[in-house]
């Protein structure tokens, strides 16, 4: 991997803390949305959905402590089935350390503890995902009521709307500071079986990627990128371009007419996610 190999994921997303909303390349302009008790009512259903289903995820590994996104999948026996990115919980020492605060839906706030790694996808497997559960205790029970996330097996048609709820921008701490990205920009742009990060020395390839002009920040690694109307999710955020200059716009302008193509800058300028169809947990 880029830098010492298990940091490459992770150093995509703690780089946007350097980068200004004036520096982002995604679309015209910066746009996302704080969301709480006071203005959830301007989300559509499926956004509203994934306010609650949303966690912060606090680690502290190798000293540094990280803000991360998850959400809630569905119960099974074991316990409350997430997922996140496997550069946010990498291995059981960083799930048992973290801690993981969500919201019921009379937004009061709670804080679980991630206590077991069911699947994972990993550097090795091109990949970038966690699944994790954390017990089911009594505080945790409103979690029952929550709707089995569904996630799509086919790739969004190009231009499709989409939304997702992260954590981008949050300090360490239990505040539950969750916003939304669901401009004008934030569509599916193209697809990629594979995608090839890092420079001429250090390259890695990713497989099974969506590029998309959704906005991200440090912090939103972990999210759900959702359809905006069906609320099926249709990947898995986990990183987006780093430069601090570009040479081409990605502007609502370009992105309009380069739809129908949709050329190789889409990937090179957008942000990224794991398709849903390789996200599959169990048979």
């Amino acid at each position: 991997m880029l830098l010492n190999k298990k940091s490459f994921f992770l150093f995509l997303f703690l780089i946007f803390a350097n980068l200004s909303s004036a520096k982002y390349i995604g679309g015209d302009k910066w746009n996302k949305k704080l969301i709480n008790k006071n203005n959830i009512y301007k989300l559509n259903e499926a956004e509203k959905d994934f306010f609650f289903k949303s966690a912060k995820v606090i680690t502290s590994q190798n000293n540094k402590t990280s803000v991360g996104t998850s959400f809630y999948v569905k119960e099974i026996e074991s316990g409350f089935l997430f997922l996140t990115n496997y550069h946010v919980i990498e291995n059981k020492r960083t799930c048992l350390k973290s801690k993981i605060i969500i919201l019921d839906k009379n937004f009061n706030k709670h804080t679980a503890k991630c206590y077991k790694i069911l699947k994972q996808g990993t550097y090795k497997d091109q990949s970038d995902y966690t699944y994790f559960i954390v017990k089911k205790i009594d505080k945790l029970d409103f979690l029952k009521s929550y709707s089995e996330t569904k996630f799509s097996e086919s790739l969004p048609l190009v231009g499709d709307k989409l939304s997702f709820l992260g954590f981008g921008g949050s300090k360490y701490n239990k505040n539950f500071s969750i916003k939304i990205s669901n401009d004008k920009d934030c569509i599916f742009l193209k697809a990629f079986s594979k995608i090839t990060l890092g420079n001429t020395k250090d390259k890695e390839e990713v497989k099974d990627i969506i590029s998309t002009g959704c906005d991200t920040e440090s912090g939103d690694s972990g999210s759900a990128l959702f359809n905006r109307y069906t609320g099926e999710v249709v990947g898995l955020l986990f990183g987006s371009h780093l430069s601090k200059t570009r040479s081409i716009n990605l502007s609502s302008d370009y992105i309009k007419k380069n739809l129908d193509n949709s050329p190789i800058t889409f990937v090179k300028f957008g942000s990224w996610a794991i398709q849903s169809s390789k996200l599959k947990f169990g048979n």
